[in-house]
């Protein structure tokens, strides 16, 4: 099987045996003839040794962000693109994209097929401005003590979630 390095931010095939295959700029495949041939007949591969130079060059471009991404993605297909696109430092249409061709490849669910979003996903906090209602009615979402949030002032509240929010990075990260 000839090996190929993809020369472009994503390219998809399929195998013969039908499969979809989906990889990012400066991943090494190994491919059929054919698919081989059309590949590097659109431009979507170049030989090995091409890449081995311009890869080293490029450490920290924007193709490593889009493996990342694409990373990111598989992990946990579940969370936000806007979530994904905060975390790594890119913009949240790029994540998009990708999630795009990560679903069309089958290699992540489709959004609406993906695990459920975590309740603290769910409730989209209120801005800073919005009324102690909304703010209320986000801290009971997120968790908050019924009784507590309707008690707090809007401060209060913001100050609960803000704490809740800080154990969750902790727990998680």
């Amino acid at each position: 099987m000839p090996t190929r390095t993809v020369a472009h931010a994503l390219a998809r095939w399929t195998d013969p045996d039908g499969t979809p295959r989906l990889a990012t700029h400066g991943q090494t495949i190994d491919v059929d003839e054919a698919t081989a041939a059309e590949l590097d007949a659109i431009g979507a591969t170049e030989t090995t040794t091409e890449v081995v130079m311009t890869s080293v060059a490029a450490e920290g471009s924007r193709e490593d962000k889009r493996a990342r991404i694409a990373e990111a993605l598989k992990a946990e297909p579940h969370l936000s693109n806007r979530r994904h696109a905060e975390e790594i430092g890119v913009d949240h249409k790029t994540v998009g994209s990708i999630r795009k061709a990560l679903e069309e490849a089958g290699e992540i669910p489709h959004a609406s097929a993906a695990a459920p979003m975590p309740a603290a996903e769910q409730a989209r906090r209120p801005r800073m401005t919005a009324t102690t209602e909304k703010w209320v009615a986000y801290a009971k979402d997120r968790g908050i003590d019924p009784t507590d949030a309707e008690s707090y002032t809007k401060d209060q509240l913001i100050a609960a979630v803000n704490q809740l929010d800080e154990k969750e990075q902790q727990h998680h990260g």
